[in-house]
Order: C-alpha cells, then structure tokens, then sequence
C-alpha cells in the first residue's frame, strides 16, 4: 500500500523514489492527526469544539523552538480552514473520508478532509499543511486518484472536482475532473515511484 502523503511527496519531486528496505532516517514530529481531527470535529461539532479538541500536552509543543512554531504555523492554518470554509459556503457531508483506489497495480489510500457539495457538484476538499505550494501541474496530478476515491463515494455523475487548500498561503486549487483525469498517467507513474518500482 501506498500512503497518501508519500504519493504526493513523489508528484512534488520527480526525483523521488521510494527504497524498499533502504535506510530509514527519522520521521518527522507533525501534529497533522491532531488538526486532521479537529476538521472532522469543525465539520460535526463546529469550531469551538474544534478548537477545545485540539491538544498538544507534550513538553516537545510547549518548550521546544520547532515544536512551539509548528503547533503555531497548525493553529493558524486551522483558522484560516474555518475562514475558507465560510466563504465557501457550501455544505459538508462527511469529513475524514479514507478511501482505497487502485492505481498502476497498487494500493493507494486517499484521506479526504471533507466532501461537499451544491446542488449535485460533488467536491472532494484536501488540505495541504505544508509550506510548499504546489504548481497547476501537481495539484492537477495529485488529484486523479482523488477523482477516482470520489466516484467511488458518490457515484460518477456526481463527482465535479477536488480542491486543494494550501492553508499556510490561503491559495485554493480547483480542478476539473477532466482536468484530473488528463493527468493519470503522471499520476501513475509517481505511485509506482511511491512504491520503489
């Protein structure tokens, strides 16, 4: 299986290729579970509740320099969700979705933070907590297997677009689903990259 945030790192950089059993070095300290929770918490309970459920107890947010900024940088960035999300306006149906696509021969697992909708355009919304921001092209890439995760959700006539939130910028992608599908072959090839073929 392919995880979601290595398929991605693998349509940033085309460099990128996974190396079965190479050396692992640390991963990185992220509170992305946390505030991936407390979108699910907006979407069900509001942001009040959103907020009060975010806890980071640890010394590592409290003391450490890269901790204090991070947990920082993620607060920010959870405001700036709730500010997009009430100018978009559109309601939610489901927040926190994982769903399995099959691509190039593997296993891919898609996180969805939210599904909406207007009307029968259903969207599939990705947020992207990082510091880079991806160009036209990745965005369009890292959005095929998405397209295929939110027809298997809602059904083929249903599936408008994904849309991707850069929260550190504020910058929004929408793309097409025939934007996405153009780039599945890209797409293609940067799993099988995230997988060390």
């Amino acid at each position: 299986m392919v995880s979601f945030g290595v398929f991605r790192r693998a349509v940033r950089d085309r460099g990128y290729r996974t190396v079965i059993g190479g050396p692992r070095g640390p991963v990185p300290v992220t509170p992305i579970a946390t505030f991936r929770k407390a979108i699910c918490n907006f979407h069900q309970l509001g942001a009040d509740a959103a907020r009060a459920g975010v806890s980071l107890t640890s010394d590592y947010w409290r003391t450490n320099a890269r901790g204090k900024t991070l947990a920082r940088n993620y607060a920010d960035s959870l405001d700036r969700y709730f500010a997009l999300d009430a100018a978009d306006g559109r309601a939610s149906y489901d927040a926190g979705v994982r769903q399995a696509v099959n691509i190039a021969g593997e296993t891919l697992n898609v996180y969805i933070d939210a599904l909406v909708y207007h009307g029968a355009q259903h969207t599939a919304r990705v947020v992207l907590w990082d510091v880079p921001i991806p160009s036209e092209e990745e965005a369009a890439t890292m959005a095929a297997p998405i397209i295929e995760a939110l027809e298997a959700a809602v059904g083929e006539d249903r599936t408008h677009s994904v849309e991707f939130w850069h929260l550190r910028s504020g910058k929004v992608f929408v793309m097409g689903k025939a934007m996405a599908q153009a780039r599945a072959a890209d797409a293609a090839d940067a799993v099988k990259r995230a997988a060390g073929l």
